[in-house]
């Protein structure tokens, strides 16, 4: 009768063990996979790093602000801290003694995928039925590491700036997990559109919905910044000296192909986060792509401006004050979208867990150090510029001034209506 009320208890105790154990597909970017697994109460996160590191964070949501977050860092006497904190803007987190969830360090299972290259840090949530069923049977983390180390083993100590940051989704299904289950399929991908597996070939995987929003993302922007913008700018400052149309084209360029395809393609953007279920404007990327495009239209608008009042205008200045600004405002939008692309392939690399192309990487270079030389080059026509200009103003007139040298009498005008008849714009 003991050994059967024994074989009975066994059995009912085993139910309820399956029944309170769930473990999500492993979830992957190119440097970091996360398992999680719950049990009767308690969530563990497994974490593998495939890189240098100095602390690890992870945060429960898809961004920074208003996140609570916990950080680990290996320290030098072989000993782990472990930090929660909390971050209510694009800052450091800081400490927090009122964490969503206590989070304690613990050992590594041993069936936890293990690389000998990997760091590893493993900590458990206390988590009680109803909110793992509401907030964690399928939901978001974003991660971040630096390779610096915090000075010390103190939970509060400063952490520098991370190296790498991204957000994965984790997805416990819906049936409990036993011995006798069968393993994931490496090739099948997760919701972030790489492979359920801790060592992901994320190439190999066709690209999701949302992955393809985020490469036609790319593929606009990229062409509107460093081929269509470069070009209208290129023009006036090779051609204003040599031909009074090249107004037509640098309006062309700018306004009428370049504004259309920088706006599909930052609109993009926030519509691969909204199919993500994310929300836009939660990390410098999207903040300073608005702030990119917002620039752009006021650069066509001030070209407009000066258009309009080079109309008006009966006897120009050689140079107005709006035409300086012009200029300025036209090189700072470049040299932020240059950056802005370099960035944004490495979102690429986080958000999706694909790695960036070393094509892409070189198209980068190599279209940044054109733009560069192509205007750098273009400066040495501005003695020739400032003295056509300084002549106009002496003339009273709108002067064209095509050629020098000795036959520069006879091929210079002097057009009286030039600017209403749309031939010549010294608006640059």
């Amino acid at each position: 009768m003991f050994i059967q009320r024994f074989f009975i208890l066994s059995w009912i105790f085993s139910s309820v063990w399956l029944t309170y154990s769930l473990e999500s597909d492993p979830a992957c970017s190119q440097q970091v996979c996360v398992n999680a697994t719950y049990v009767a109460g308690s969530l563990t996160y497994e974490i593998q790093v495939k890189d240098s590191v100095g602390w690890m964070g992870l945060g429960f949501g898809q961004g920074m602000v208003n996140t609570h977050m916990v950080v680990m860092w290996h320290n030098e006497d072989k000993t782990t801290t472990l930090s929660q904190r909390y971050s209510k803007a694009y800052s450091e987190p800081q400490p927090t003694a009122a964490p969503l969830w206590s989070a304690a360090l613990v050992q590594a299972s041993k069936s936890a995928p293990s690389t000998t290259d990997a760091t590893a840090f493993t900590f458990q949530i206390s988590v009680n039925e109803t909110d793992f069923n509401d907030r964690i049977l399928h939901h978001s983390i974003i991660w971040a590491y630096s390779r610096q180390r915090p000075s010390s083993s103190d939970p509060s100590s400063r952490l520098q700036y991370h190296n790498a940051r991204g957000v994965l989704n984790l997805n416990f299904g819906s049936s409990p997990k036993n011995s006798d289950s069968s393993p994931h399929n490496s090739d099948s991908p997760s919701n972030t559109g790489s492979p359920a597996s801790s060592d992901p070939s994320p190439t190999s995987v066709p690209l999701t919905r949302h992955e393809r929003v985020i490469f036609l993302h790319g593929v606009l922007v990229s062409f509107g910044f460093f081929v269509v913008l470069p070009t209208g700018g290129l023009v006036a400052r090779y051609t204003r000296t040599f031909t009074s149309k090249w107004f037509k084209v640098h309006q062309l360029c700018n306004m009428f192909v370049g504004l259309p395809i920088i706006t599909m393609g930052t609109i993009l953007g926030p519509t691969a986060v909204f199919l993500n279920g994310g929300v836009h404007l939660r990390d410098p990327h999207q903040v300073y792509g608005l702030f990119i495009l917002v620039m752009v239209y006021v650069q066509v608008w001030l070209g407009r401006y000066i258009h309009l009042q080079r109309r008006k205008s009966d006897k120009p200045s050689p140079r107005p004050i709006p035409n300086y600004i012009h200029v300025a405002v036209g090189l700072v939008i470049i040299g932020s979208a240059i950056f802005q692309i370099k960035g944004g392939l490495y979102e690429w690399e986080a958000k999706t867990g694909r790695s960036i192309p070393k094509t892409y990487l070189a198209l980068w270079k190599a279209a940044s150090l054109i733009v560069l030389l192509l205007y750098v080059g273009g400066l040495v026509l501005l003695p020739r510029q400032f003295r056509q200009e300084k002549e106009a103003a002496k003339l009273g007139e709108q002067y064209i001034a095509l050629s020098e040298g000795p036959n520069a009498s006879r091929m210079n005008e002097v057009i009286p209506n030039a600017e209403e008849d749309g031939l010549v714009e010294n608006s640059h």
